[in-house]
């Protein structure tokens, strides 16, 4: 399982109401929610990105293992595990 954090705090709502609670979560070292920030910041920033940059450096990593005629493979590992 790859796991994505990401620090934050809840809030008074703020911003468009458009996607689930990103009107009330205010990530750490920013002032301002999920739901009032730059699309690029806030997906930068996510606990789904986070998940899935674990997953792509494990792909890559067992993709050039496999290259290098060490096995590589293998099951386990599923992607997710975002923490909302």
């Amino acid at each position: 399982m790859f796991v994505g954090r990401t620090e934050g705090r809840l809030v008074p709502a703020r911003g468009p109401a458009a996607f689930g609670w990103d009107p009330v979560f205010e990530p750490a070292g920013y002032a301002e929610t999920y739901a009032e920030m730059d699309k690029g910041v806030k997906n930068g920033i996510s606990h789904r990105y986070r998940a899935l940059d674990k997953l792509r450096a494990f792909l890559k990593e067992e993709y050039q293992a496999a290259g290098d005629g060490g096995g590589g493979g293998g099951g386990g590992g599923g992607a997710g595990g975002a923490d909302e």
